[in-house]
């Protein structure tokens, strides 16, 4: 009988059980095939997703791994899942860094002409804005901190940007004198 669990838990289940078929203490990469993902579900008796490739895009780029995972790596270290090639992947051990908006940062105030439509699913479809490896974050009130990150060995931030969705009356001469300045003291660099 299959489980009737929410998609989280089944696709926990399933990174778990991978992980854990080929952990050995010390390991700095644990590689693995997608193919497993299948074996593993029907070892556990757990129904698959339509798009198998969702299970390991949910852990790189929506949610965290579980505790069960995250636990066994060193203090200052976290695991992620890369990709090693066409249907193959690894867990790797990266240094821990976490990306918390610098709370010192200037706003920039910009008018909320965000379409209903837009607003109902920006929440959920974090694919819609992938053009660039890009991130946000929602801060206190109504701020939203923006990441363009820069991909080598390590994932960095390459820049910060931080944004305040305003009524366009809330906009003054003196914003856009503001941001004007900004401007030129950016193209002058």
């Amino acid at each position: 009988m299959s489980q009737s669990r929410g998609a989280p838990n089944r696709y926990s289940q399933i990174i778990e059980q991978i992980f854990f078929s080929h952990y050995q203490v010390g390991l700095q990469s644990i590689p693995f095939e997608r193919s497993e993902i299948e074996l593993v579900a029907a070892h556990l008796n757990i129904d698959l997703p339509k798009n198998l490739g969702d299970i390991i895009y949910s852990f790189r780029y929506r949610v965290s791994l579980p505790e069960s995972i995250t636990a066994t790596a060193p203090v200052g270290q976290t695991w992620i899942i890369r990709s090693q090639g066409r249907s193959r992947y690894a867990f790797e051990l990266v240094r821990d860094q976490p990306i918390v908006p610098n709370e010192r940062l200037s706003i920039t105030k910009i008018p909320d002409a965000t379409p209903g439509l837009v607003v109902m699913y920006a929440l959920g479809d974090e694919q819609a804005l992938l053009c660039r490896p890009i991130g946000a974050q929602f801060m206190s009130g109504d701020l939203i901190a923006l990441f363009e990150f820069e991909v080598a060995d390590e994932v960095s931030i390459l820049t910060e940007k931080h944004y305040q969705l305003v009524l366009p009356e809330e906009m003054d001469a003196g914003d856009l004198d503001l941001y004007q300045r900004r401007s030129d003291s950016d193209s002058s660099d």
